[in-house]
């Protein structure tokens, strides 16, 4: 019953994030467009990216959780620079995608199965 919580309270967070982010019609916002933003909005949505799955990981596996924040916490400046090159090389691609992408390759898959 536990695990069944957890899925539906990371089901639920992952799709309150989707829906607060702009759609910008049908999916066309990309991260050539990300790119473009201002430095500190940037770094916001990164953060808010990685917090969010730091936060559905820590539901499911407390491991990848711990992972996600070490991660991110212990070189912020660094793991941001990283992930803006990504967006670079990957233009055409969700901003939020990469960043879930490179949050799986670090740290390892988000597919849970209920206990």
């Amino acid at each position: 019953m536990i695990g069944i919580k957890r899925v539906l309270t990371a089901s639920f967070c992952l799709g309150i994030l989707l829906f607060c982010m702009p759609s910008y019609a049908e999916g066309r916002f990309t991260a050539e467009e990300f790119l473009k933003q201002p430095a500190a909005s940037k770094s916001g949505y990164i953060q808010v990216s990685l917090m969010t799955a730091n936060f559905i990981a820590n539901q499911n596996d407390t491991a990848q959780g711990k992972c996600i924040g070490n991660w991110y916490d212990s070189n912020r400046s660094g793991a941001e620079e990283y992930i803006l090159e990504i967006m670079a090389k990957n233009q055409d691609v969700h901003p939020l995608s990469i960043i879930m992408f490179i949050a799986e390759k670090e740290c390892g898959s988000f597919k849970y199965k209920a206990d």
